[in-house]
């Protein structure tokens, strides 16, 4: 997901045609996001799309849906449900984020998307703005500075957006099985 200075600021998931879900804190009220969809490399392949429309989650889950300009052919990510997700259970997490400690760099983020798994501790935690989340610690590797928006998955479907991290041990993905009638209601899906 980049920014209109097409910066790359956070990950996010194509989950229908024309509908792109991420964090609610990696979106303003307005500004233009562009996103590229199909493609390992952030920087090459696939197909971009941007923005033409933001909803933000009406309460204090950290959720937001892009709605693109054009449909774009893909493969969407499948939304979990109740039950899709539990304590103990391993989880993989995907994102474009830091894969080290930046220091001064402007821009540390990977180009490559990476994927790491993590280890459920809670499914009724919090997230960055209060919302339920679905909480994990490092197993191969943990959410890092650009991962915001991306993917959390469990029993093969995406259960959690990317919301916040020590950048250490511990990382919090709001719990989209406790908001699916929002996503459904905005997308369709």
């Amino acid at each position: 997901m980049f920014d209109a200075a097409h910066q790359q600021n956070c990950t996010a998931t194509i989950i229908a045609p024309r509908y792109i879900l991420t964090a609610k804190h990696c979106v303003a009220e307005s500004g233009t996001y562009t996103f590229r969809i199909g493609s390992l490399d952030q920087t090459a392949g696939g197909t971009t799309a941007t923005a033409d429309a933001i909803t933000k989650y009406p309460g204090v889950a950290d959720l937001a849906i892009a709605h693109l300009s054009t449909s774009v052919s893909a493969t969407y990510s499948p939304l979990g449900r109740t039950g899709d997700v539990a304590v103990r259970q391993t989880a993989q997490v995907y994102g474009w984020g830091a894969t080290s400690q930046c220091g001064s760099e402007i821009n540390c983020q990977s180009r490559l998307l990476k994927v790491a798994d993590v280890r459920v501790n809670s499914i009724t935690c919090r997230d960055y703005t209060g919302g339920i989340a679905v909480c994990a610690n490092r197993g191969t590797g943990i959410t890092a500075g650009g991962d915001s928006g991306g993917p959390m998955f469990a029993s093969g479907r995406q259960v959690g957006v990317a919301s916040t991290s020590d950048r250490s041990n511990n990382t919090a993905y709001t719990n989209i099985t406790q908001d699916r009638s929002w996503i459904s209601q905005v997308a369709g899906v």
